[in-house]
């Protein structure tokens, strides 16, 4: 899991660039001059982050990237195989958010994005429903474990709506987008059979090629490095999921039930809160 912000021009040019096509009417694109990044991976990694940041940066900076990384590890239903993903993928970027509000402030930087796959929640399909040339048994297990990966997308979405809500009244705006399933070197590791359903192949889908060059030139193969390759894609001013710029049905993807009311959301929120002593 890693975290950019931005300040001056660096050898970022790839994502500055691709921002400035998709969204030429942003006007604070025109205030990035540089990219930089910490690693999130723990609560101690967290805490030297937020220390170099306010070392490095005293006038505040413009805009913060919270970038989920995928990488190989254990996706089982266990709590081990749940609660590093939950915390890398959504607690972790929450805590570094929270902590440097006022350094946006300080630069009149407003934004906050979070990106994060999380693979169309294929928890919920039905094996019954998917044609494949491997043992039944096989592909469901591959489906149940990684859905630890994507109920920790699921909350990533969740907090970055309440977060959003929150921080409104200080005119930060959050913005978050979830592309579904992507073309990275994690994905590679499964099956296009998992990809069918959705009625797509995963080159076919209008963000994988550019999520696939841009991890494949990192070459990636640590998780912090896992994590730069996810990188957002698309903006808007109410909290929306987006593939490419434009507005995706998410209830197409999602069942319904999926969908936390706001009571839900915010009752989720508090128990966070408690647990991890948020502000």
């Amino acid at each position: 899991m890693s975290s950019t912000f931005l300040k001056k021009e660096s050898a970022a040019a790839l994502l500055i660039n691709y921002f400035k096509e998709e969204h030429e009417s942003s006007d604070w694109i025109s205030t990035i001059e540089e990219l930089n990044s910490c690693d999130l991976s723990s609560a101690d990694s967290i805490a030297n982050a937020v220390k170099q940041i306010r070392t490095m940066i005293n006038d505040g900076f413009d805009a913060l990237f919270n970038i989920a990384g995928g990488y190989n590890h254990n996706l089982s239903f266990t709590s081990d195989g749940t609660a590093l993903p939950t915390f890398i993928n959504a607690i972790a970027p929450y805590l570094l958010s929270t902590s440097l509000v006022d350094c946006l402030e300080k630069r009149r930087g407003n934004i906050i994005y979070t990106s994060s796959s999380s693979a169309n929640h294929i928890r919920s399909l039905q094996a019954s429903n998917i044609k494949f040339n491997r043992p039944v048994q096989g592909i469901i297990s591959l489906v149940k474990s990684y859905g630890a990966y994507a109920q920790s997308k699921e909350l990533v979405n969740l907090i970055a709506e309440e977060q959003g809500q929150r921080l409104s009244v200080r005119n930060v705006k959050i913005y978050a987008n979830d592309p579904g399933i992507v073309n990275t070197q994690l994905a590679d590791s499964f099956s296009n059979v998992l990809f069918n359903p959705f009625g797509f192949e995963k080159s076919d889908f209008p963000i994988c090629k550019w999520y696939s060059d841009l991890t494949r030139s990192a070459g990636a193969k640590t998780p912090e490095q896992a994590a730069q390759s996810f990188i957002l894609l698309g903006t808007t001013d109410k909290y929306q999921h987006l593939s490419g710029g434009k507005v995706v049905d998410y209830e197409k993807f999602v069942p319904r039930s999926r969908i936390k009311s706001e009571n839900e959301r915010a009752e989720i929120y508090a128990e966070m809160q408690s647990t991890y002593r948020l502000e």
